[in-house]
């Protein structure tokens, strides 16, 4: 996406805010797949800016070589 304008002290501050609120999410999703046995492996976990949407890495657990 274009830049829309020079990122302000607020800015940084919710960045630094969502950094966190990641950080939780992806523990809690790390509970959600172990408690559910899903097969796969967790990724990443991102929040856009405005924190609107999450989103969620991941793959399978295993990966077949044939």
């Amino acid at each position: 996406k274009p830049v829309m304008r020079k990122a302000t002290p607020e800015d940084d501050e919710k960045l630094f805010d969502n950094k966190i609120r990641e950080k939780e999410a992806f523990n809690i999703c790390l509970r959600k797949i172990k408690n559910h046995d899903l097969p796969m492996r967790l990724v990443d976990v991102e929040f856009t800016f405005d924190v609107n949407k999450i989103i969620v890495s991941q793959t399978p657990a295993t990966h077949r070589h044939e």
